[in-house]
């Protein structure tokens, strides 16, 4: 029998993937849904269509991701809470009332000021965030955990993929900095910000190889192996992408913003058979360029 999957954000880096991989695979229907099909924040309405269909798996892919925005902005942090925390918290309710099993996406923001030990943050380590944008998804991971069920909390840093087909979507590093390749002679780019990229595909693939797994609920860390800076990161596309742009590694002192951002935010995935490296995700990646 075939299982039903609602991908919500569907139009989203990762939304777009997941709906790829899952309509794939023929034991899935599939139904990708956006800001056109649905509100999540009426949650009448919204509880009323996923009644409607019925989901045996619910997955989340939408969120508030104006960091810099929501740190200046009152108005735009309450955004941010409702769509990073009330949101998730009701789906999750209604995820449980459904018997479906719910999926959620957090980040590696929620390590802003915390201290790694070893080589970086295990699913089980203390977070401590230190901007507004962080303290958003903190609360609502928490809250779907709390709730419980049958969920996955999913986190995930710097995401990269084929650009998003909404219009909220942001572009993603190396979209940015390839486009900057290809004009300018040199770029500056952060040296002292470490993680891991995650590359959209690899990560909407390891999501569902997790959901029919049926490992434990929990909090799950799913990003690309190899840790890198942003500068790290423009020298190894530029070195694949054939480009001669000069990148300089600058602090993040030379770029200033409202919020802050991690130093040093490695997830280490410790839970689930490791991703690729990114720089064989990044190769992929550049072809849809070529």
């Amino acid at each position: 029998m075939q299982k039903k999957v609602l991908i919500i954000g569907a139009k989203g880096m990762l939304g777009q993937a997941l709906e790829r991989v899952f309509r794939q695979d023929p034991q899935y229907v599939v139904f990708g849904w956006d800001r056109a099909e649905m509100d999540i924040t009426d949650k009448e309405d919204t509880e009323l269509k996923i009644q409607a269909i019925s989901p045996d798996i619910i997955i989340n892919a939408a969120a508030y991701n104006a960091v810099d925005l929501c740190e200046e902005d009152d108005a735009e942090y309450a955004k941010a809470l409702l769509l990073n925390d009330d949101a998730p918290t009701f789906l999750a309710r209604v995820a449980m009332s459904q018997g479906a099993t719910f999926v959620h996406y957090s980040t590696d923001y929620i390590f802003g000021d915390a201290v790694a030990s070893d080589d970086g943050f295990a699913e089980n380590a203390d977070p401590k965030p230190n901007c507004r944008y962080a303290q958003s998804k903190l609360v609502g991971e928490k809250a779907v955990r709390i709730i419980g069920g049958k969920y996955y909390v999913i986190r995930l840093s710097k995401l990269f993929g084929k650009p998003a087909g909404s219009d909220a979507g942001k572009k993603s590093f190396f979209e940015v900095m390839l486009s900057a390749g290809k004009t300018k002679g040199e770029v500056k780019a952060v040296d002292d910000e470490m993680s891991c990229f995650t590359y959209a595909p690899d990560l909407a693939q390891a999501s569902k190889e997790l959901i029919e797994s049926r490992s434990l609920f929990g909090v799950y860390h799913l990003v690309n192996e190899s840790p890198a800076t942003w500068y790290e990161g423009a020298l190894e596309l530029y070195k694949q992408a054939g480009l001669k742009t000069k990148v300089i590694p600058v602090t993040s002192d030379a770029f200033p913003r409202p919020a802050k951002r991690p130093k040093f935010s490695v997830l280490l995935n410790t839970r689930r058979p490791l991703l690729r490296p990114y720089q064989e995700a990044l190769k992929e990646f550049l072809q849809q360029y070529r």
